[in-house]
């Protein structure tokens, strides 16, 4: 029979397992729909051409790396929020003894969730 502490850790690994999976299918996705988006531009060609030749895009279009940047810019505000939000949870688990430190020191007291924002995360992703 395996300790609670052990089934934790094996339902946690699994669902770790299964989150790491579903971003990389999202990923394989995302690049996946570039690839079409890319292979169509270059089919339409001329028309394309024709369509931006007054627009000097360098003005107008982001860089790449820029984009890139704003990207994760995004993200770690997304990641700022729901690690907020996770830490939001564990107050409805405060009425639980804690597993790793045993019933001995369980408090009833919830915990507050402390808000930090990374400095990048502070950053205006439009700036």
């Amino acid at each position: 029979m395996t300790s609670p502490q052990a089934r934790i850790t094996e339902a946690v690994n699994s669902a770790q397992g299964r989150i790491t999976e579903a971003v990389h299918r999202g990923q394989e996705s995302v690049n996946s729909t570039a690839r079409t988006v890319t292979d169509g531009a270059r089919t339409m060609g001329d028309g394309v051409q024709k369509l931006v030749s007054g627009i000097d895009l360098r003005t107008v279009v982001p860089t790449l790396e820029d984009m890139v940047d704003r990207s994760y810019a995004f993200a770690v505000q997304v990641l700022s929020v729901q690690r907020d939000f996770a830490k939001s949870l564990l107050a409805y688990a405060a009425p639980l003894p804690d597993v790793a430190t045993g019933p001995e020191k369980h408090t009833t007291a919830a915990p507050q969730a402390k808000r930090t924002t990374p400095p990048a995360a502070k950053k205006n992703i439009n700036s």
